[in-house]
């Protein structure tokens, strides 16, 4: 539902600090005695104001977008060779414009498959018989020669 109305809409709800009674027992206080709460001052009710969407906006200055950030620095790196698009993602107006995240658009010089989505089934056979014992996907016996679990991705998903 898209609307115009960009004003802010405020509305008054029930604290949820204080569930609406207006004080707070917590680790400090025994059972019988409460303080005041300081969110709402007592009131038991806070007000909570938001802007109505009314479409997304533009994020100035973006020029790649990714799914998700495996917790890695995305960024250019002269030193490293590094420009956006060695972390896949997309151009960020294909991404505003609707288009799905085309094919091999993962951050696949950083991680495994398994790491991009860790619960695919698909990998599972693959990445058990490597993985270290605590799981880390950078420590899998594979990692350095990831781009082969990459291939292997690829060829299983070919008609997806």
């Amino acid at each position: 539902m898209k609307t115009t109305n960009s004003k802010p809409i405020t509305i008054q709800h029930e604290c949820g600090y204080c569930s609406g009674t207006g004080v707070y027992s917590g680790f400090g206080e025994c059972p019988e005695a409460a303080v005041v709460c300081r969110y709402c001052d007592g009131t038991g009710c806070t007000n909570y104001t938001f802007t109505a969407f009314t479409g997304r906006k533009t994020k100035k200055g973006i020029k790649r977008v990714y799914k998700w950030n495996p917790g890695i620095g995305i960024g250019p790196s002269k030193e490293k060779g590094l420009t956006l698009e060695s972390f896949g993602g997309m151009p960020y107006k294909d991404w505003a414009a609707g288009k799905p995240f085309p094919p091999k658009s993962e951050m696949r010089a950083f991680i495994c498959p398994k790491w991009d989505d860790q619960s695919r089934k698909e990998m599972n056979a693959v990445c058990d018989k490597h993985m270290s014992a605590c799981g880390r996907f950078d420590d899998c016996k594979r990692f350095g020669n990831k781009e082969l679990c990459w291939e292997y991705w690829d060829s299983i998903n070919k008609n997806k």
